[in-house]
């Protein structure tokens, strides 16, 4: 998909042109369908900066249980039959998550992660865990027959997490990106562990398998895109 659009009106902008492409994608016989990281609000813009709900810029965090956004992307995905994850800051409680979100082919909300490992000072709020903490925060998702996992941007440097995603039966690796266009470390992970992982950002997209670049799609410049390749998961092959 195409950068955020920043102006007054700027999610409702995004989450149309979501929607525009996320219906062509399902034409072309896309069934499990994955934005970038933080399409919605626009990464950088603070949703993973605010230092607490009093913040000025908390609105580009989206509360689960009222967001239109939220409420759009379940009747889509209930409309098309299809899985979508999407990269959404949001808030919980006394604290914003950059995160995926997961809704299945029947409209429900049936996983969130969150991203782990912030960059830099900005990652105050993961607070270390025990092994089985860590492992328990990198899930997989059931979406039918078939598991998926998810890593978000700079998460995919750290390797510790697949293995233990990996553990909780992963089946498809899935990267929404914004920052750095460089999925190498996501190319090591599927290579050690045998399995497809695809690399989503405003550049392009790439679907990886055994560590090696099967498919590279470039975006288009100001022009919303999406790509689109028949990927295998262990045990059968699924249109991503």
């Amino acid at each position: 998909m195409n950068r955020p659009i920043q102006r007054a009106d700027y999610k409702d902008q995004n989450i149309k042109e979501a929607s525009r492409l996320i219906r062509e994608a399902t034409k072309e016989g896309a069934q499990i369908i994955c934005t970038y990281e933080q399409f919605l609000d626009g990464y950088g813009f603070g949703a993973n900066k605010i230092p607490s709900l009093q913040d000025p810029n908390i609105e580009r965090c989206e509360n689960i249980e009222t967001s239109k956004y939220l409420q759009a992307l379940k009747d889509l995905s209930a409309e098309l039959r299809i899985t979508i994850v999407a990269g959404i800051a949001i808030k919980e409680e006394c604290k914003t998550y950059n995160s995926a979100l997961i809704f299945d082919p029947s409209g429900n909300l049936i996983g969130r992660y969150r991203k782990t490992h912030n960059a830099g000072k900005y990652a105050t709020w993961f607070a270390p865990l025990t092994t089985e903490q860590q492992k328990d925060n990198c899930p997989s998702f059931d979406i039918g027959p078939r598991k998926i996992s998810i890593k978000i941007c700079n998460d995919l440097h750290f390797r510790q997490t697949t293995t233990y995603m990996m553990q909780n039966d992963c089946e498809l690796l899935l990267c929404p990106a914004f920052g750095k266009y460089d999925p190498s470390s996501l190319k090591k992970d599927s290579a050690e562990f045998g399995i497809w992982a695809v690399f989503i950002h405003p550049q392009g997209c790439q679907f990886i398998n055994n560590g090696t670049i099967i498919s590279e799609q470039k975006a288009v410049k100001d022009k919303g895109s999406f790509a689109l390749y028949k990927v295998a998961f262990k045990k059968n092959v699924v249109e991503t």
